[in-house]
């Protein structure tokens, strides 16, 4: 038996928890590690019998009770009694594991004991789940052609002994780790909107921030551009031309440190390369420079590398939707029982398989790449076309909650001097996608760590956890505004008035769907959502949707450019038809699904 966790916890210590679950779920798998079929059915082997000996007895014994049920009916309820006893304890260790992973992401930069048991965690998910997987339709079809294992299946079916589809439909999908990683709470441009040439937006607005520069010559970085085009070229990271990979390197920040050595100094310039949503690479590469000044330094060859870290959610970015996209943080990362949502576990596993093929697949990649250039072709070929939809869909968000003229203006302000910039449909993607982060996934991320730190003990109520969120937000208000308030540049100033104006919009609804999926984890009466809310919860689902029908078409056809034209201009109509009518839409299957689960989950782990 892999190592357990020992030691006396501390006040709050999930570990502990975790390790309990851990063993129940590793008991089950290691019962049922060589049945065609997962069931309850289990026997003590007794001392000194042989494994192949103990393990022929206990299925003439399984089949023996199931043969014994279908005529009795005694025994047919004490079966069912067995399985729903097993299932109960197995729900709620999945549970348990569902509710702590954030903590075993943070383990696995813990303790030795916390690395082990982080590893454990990884390794019994992994095994419960490909026993899981035996009964899916795929496996299914596959056995089906073993009579010995038919008939075995039936019988135990029959018999009451057979795992559910209760348990069968909570397959434990973790979403990706890295999307959990915050990396700064100032930087508020992690990417370009290019309005020069060599320098972006993003470059000069983070340095707003900084209480020191670096002097770094420019020979120094135009050789470091050169060595992470080399890096790139070497991992094969797909562009569509060599004039985008150029721009892609030359409109990525760099950061750089300056360290004494001796006589000498040290610079390390690091820069962060997103070619594409999901994908981020980091270079990193040093130079010898003889003063602190602004002289040319020498680069220290074996000091250049880069690291590669998929970030793929299964989400669109606002620019693989429309050049608007709500936020994955949106929806549930891990409902404690899938079974009791059909239509939201269906779209999880797409997300999650979306995911998987965007990170595993360099054709899958290509393809979403492909996709995307067509997409912004067509979007700058047909652009007053499209700032007009979008303009109407902001202003169809604002009169959603009667917001002010002035903030209205503010809108306009944007498409007008969007029309002039010179990629137009990234810098409004950038907008989008900077604006979900600031005021979704921040906020989202500081209630998540909030409850790591404190444990639900804290978490009194929901306002507790309200609070959080509000406070996050008000702080991404300020700093916005801030920013906007210190920029001398028209672009930059009509982008964060844009974000300004519609962020704290977004983020209210959005906060209270983000209390309702951690009603389920820390335990408090579920927020009921307003029409505002409902209409962004399903919105949210809509774009998750396509994205995946989108993703899993056949291979771009002739035509497509059409088809792409027609498919942008119907999403940003039905979308501004949501938000744009009085009340929503007599029925949200989704948002009914959802209401009802969180208030189930609530009422029953009350009781």
């Amino acid at each position: 038996m892999s190592e357990r966790f020992e030691g006396p916890p501390p006040a709050f210590d999930p570990a502990v928890a975790v390790d309990a679950a851990l063993t129940k779920l590793e008991e089950f798998t290691a019962q049922n590690a060589q049945e065609p079929f997962p069931h309850v059915y289990h026997l003590d082997p007794p001392p000194f019998i042989a494994g192949r000996t103990h393990r022929i007895k206990e299925q003439v014994g399984l089949l023996s009770s199931c043969i014994a049920s279908i005529f009795s009916e005694k025994i047919r309820k004490k079966h069912n009694r067995i399985r729903k006893e097993k299932q109960d304890e197995l729900l709620n260790a999945i549970s348990i594991l569902k509710k702590h992973y954030p903590y075993i992401y943070k383990f696995e930069q813990g303790s030795p004991t916390h690395q082990a048991l982080a590893q454990r965690f990884f390794s019994t998910i992994k095994n419960f789940n490909a026993l899981i997987d035996l009964n899916s339709p795929h496996a299914s079809q596959k056995n089906n052609g073993n009579l010995w294992h038919t008939i075995r299946s039936y019988l135990c079916r029959i018999g009451g002994l057979s795992v559910t589809q209760e348990v069968i439909c909570n397959k434990i999908l973790l979403p990706n780790r890295k999307n959990f990683e915050d990396e700064s709470s100032l930087k508020l441009f992690s990417k370009r909107f290019q309005i020069r040439s060599e320098t972006s937006t993003t470059h000069r607005v983070s340095h707003i921030f900084q209480s020191k520069k670096v002097f770094v010559h420019q020979q120094d970085t135009e050789l470091f551009w050169m060595k992470a085009l080399s890096l790139l070229r070497k991992e094969n990271v797909y562009f569509n031309s060599v004039e985008e990979e150029l721009a892609c390197i030359k409109q990525s920040p760099i950061s750089e440190t300056l360290t004494s050595k001796g006589a000498k100094w040290i610079l390390e310039m690091r820069q962060v390369i997103n070619p594409f949503p999901g994908e981020k690479y980091v270079v990193v590469g040093q130079f010898i420079k003889p003063t602190q000044g602004t002289g040319r330094g020498i680069p220290i060859p074996n000091s250049f590398s880069m690291t590669s870290t998929p970030t793929q959610t299964g989400f669109p970015h606002a620019s693989q939707y429309t050049g608007w996209a709500l936020s994955e943080m949106l929806i549930p990362k891990c409902p404690h029982r899938l079974d009791l949502l059909p239509t939201v576990s269906l779209i999880l596993k797409n997300q999650h398989e979306t995911a998987n093929r965007l990170t595993l697949e360099a054709a899958s990649l290509v393809k979403a790449k492909q996709i995307y250039s067509l997409r912004k072709k067509v979007f700058e070929k047909h652009l007053e076309t499209f700032l007009i939809l979008h303009e109407s869909l902001s202003l169809s968000l604002l009169n959603s909650l009667l917001e002010c003229e002035l903030k209205k203006r503010k809108v306009k302000h944007y498409f007008a001097t969007l029309k002039n910039h010179p990629t137009p449909f990234d810098c409004l993607s950038e907008s989008y996608s900077l604006l979900m982060e600031q005021f979704v996934t921040k906020p989202y991320l500081a209630l998540q760590n909030a409850w790591i730190e404190n444990g639900t003990l804290v978490f009194n109520s929901r306002e507790s956890a309200q609070q959080i969120l509000e406070r996050e937000i008000a702080l991404k208000s300020k700093e916005v505004h801030f920013q906007a308030e210190k920029t001398d540049t028209e672009m930059e100033k009509a982008v964060l008035d844009f974000i300004g104006v519609l962020g704290p919009l977004l983020a209210v609804p959005s906060a209270t769907i983000i209390l309702q999926e951690f009603s389920e984890i820390i335990n408090f009466a579920p927020p009921c959502l307003d029409t505002f809310a409902q209409k962004i919860q399903a919105a949210t689902y809509r774009q998750a949707l396509a994205f995946q029908a989108e993703l899993q078409k056949d291979s771009l056809q002739n035509g497509e450019e059409d088809r792409i034209y027609e498919c942008l201009k119907e999403r940003l109509l039905e979308d501004i038809q949501l938000f744009s009518a009085a009340e929503p839409p007599p029925h949200f299957p989704i948002v009914e699904e959802l209401s009802k689960y969180f208030e189930w989950r609530y009422v029953s782990q009350k009781s």
